[in-house]
């Protein structure tokens, strides 16, 4: 199935963060932020941040097409 910018999507295989070198699990949500190359994307992962302004921080990740799926 095709995906779409800022298109919801859930990992099916764990994924590692751009920055912080953490994993990101099976079932955890994203969204697609942009397309690098074919079959690869970044996703953007929200986090609860209450002492910010917004409440979120985000933590980015390349992730292959055969990582996620999308929310339906």
């Amino acid at each position: 199935m095709p995906t779409r910018m800022y298109e919801k999507v859930v990992l099916t295989k764990p994924v590692i963060l751009d920055f912080r070198g953490d994993v990101m699990a099976i079932g955890r949500d994203a969204v697609i932020v942009d397309f690098i190359d074919e079959g690869e994307v970044l996703l953007e992962f929200a986090f609860p941040a209450p002492e910010l302004e917004g409440g979120h921080r985000f933590e980015t990740a390349f992730a292959r097409c055969n990582d996620f799926r999308p929310v339906v």
